[in-house]
């Protein structure tokens, strides 16, 4: 049976899994952590919760075989191994699945290089008229770090390429507000334009270096 726990401290627990069972189109990825009582195994704490001045706060309270039961059903992923839970610590998984606890400025940065490369990447399938690798590779970028603008107008621009509007406007709408409308049409608008063959519905953009320092 399931309870709420109005806080706990972080260091009194320990890492033993994430809360989903991610495909390899959604990694790499800051998941949940499954939290574990270092002093009472039996007890384990699953989101939704939040954490805050070293306690976690909200969290759902079950027992060990229930966590074991729903690791079966495809709800949870555990570890093989646990971490010592700390404050300020980033839980995520690369694309070989390989769970990293790390201070959340230090996973945010490797995040924010590895989506980097991908939107090269994927500016790379765009301009080769690989659709299908672009669109994978953009995805991978947005799930790696969803702060970029770009993965998400890249997306639009392959949907537009697609004939497929709602989609496109559907990127727009999903997209991180660092840019304002305007300038994130204009963003799919480039990518757009680099797609070999694409009948072109506005001129090249100007300015698309300086918009780039910004993503």
């Amino acid at each position: 049976m399931s309870k709420r726990v109005d806080r706990i401290p972080i260091k009194e627990l320990q890492v033993t899994g994430y809360a989903d069972e991610l495909p390899s189109s959604m990694v790499p990825t800051v998941v949940p952590p499954v939290f574990q009582s270092k002093a009472e195994p039996n007890r384990v704490f699953l989101p939704p919760y939040h954490m805050s001045d070293g306690y976690l706060y909200g969290s759902t309270e079950v027992q060990g075989s229930e966590m074991s039961e729903l690791a079966s059903q495809g709800e949870l992923t555990l570890f093989g191994v646990s971490y010592d839970a700390q404050p300020d610590y980033e839980l995520w998984v690369d694309l070989d699945f390989i769970p990293h606890y790390e201070l959340h400025d230090e996973a945010m940065n490797k995040l924010r290089e590895i989506s980097g490369q991908f939107i090269g990447r994927a500016i790379q399938a765009l301009k080769n008229r690989t659709i299908e690798e672009a669109d994978r590779l953009g995805g991978v970028a947005a799930a790696a770090f969803d702060r970029h603008v770009a993965p998400f107008a890249i997306k639009g621009a392959i949907r537009r390429f697609q004939g497929n509007r709602v989609g496109e406007q559907l990127m727009e709408d999903l997209a991180p507000k660092a840019t304002t409308v305007e300038e994130f049409r204009k963003l799919v608008d480039y990518y757009f334009q680099l797609i070999p063959s694409a009948q072109f519905a506005v001129r090249p953009m100007c300015g698309v270096a300086t918009m780039h320092a910004a993503l």
